[in-house]
């Protein structure tokens, strides 16, 4: 009994201070819900759009490297798509707890990105059916055919 009781005082304590907290920081409070409303609603209307536009066998081509190119502009490109993938994915981490499409925004910041194993982490995301389905189904309806995935490893 007396467990339960320090239990349900730590917790109240908890309770106030989140209170405490979250008025005196009201302005962060706002910006951050409006921002997570803004990202959750413009994943809802972009990333359909982006899984539409994925070529057929775009998960087929994943393993053909990438030419050779040590041309200033491709480094800044590749940098660029690089910081923006990496936005993507720290952003569709950030939306996995709340509601949103925080993997799907996942999977397209790792499509910007180029690194070694971005073939093998991609293939592993897609190949849930909690992903591909639903990716799917986006397709389908715009009249695109399903993903082609590639078997195995």
């Amino acid at each position: 009994m007396a467990r339960f009781a320090l239990a349900n005082a730590s917790l109240l304590a908890l309770w106030h201070s989140t209170r405490h907290w979250l008025r005196q920081h009201e302005a962060f409070v706002y910006w951050g819900g409006g921002i997570s409303m803004v990202l959750c609603l413009g994943g809802l209307l972009a990333l359909p759009l982006i899984a539409a536009r994925l070529p057929v066998d775009y998960l087929l081509r994943l393993s053909q490297g990438r030419a050779s190119d040590e041309s200033p502009r491709h480094w800044l490109v590749t940098l660029a798509r690089n910081v923006a993938g990496a936005l993507l994915l720290l952003t569709g981490v950030a939306l996995l707890p709340l509601p949103g499409p925080g993997m799907l925004v996942i999977i397209v910041g790792l499509g910007f990105m180029d690194f070694p194993a971005k073939r093998r982490v991609l293939l592993k995301l897609v190949r849930r059916r909690s992903v591909l389905q639903p990716m799917n189904w986006v397709r389908r309806r715009v009249g695109q055919p399903n993903l082609l995935v590639p078997e195995g490893g």
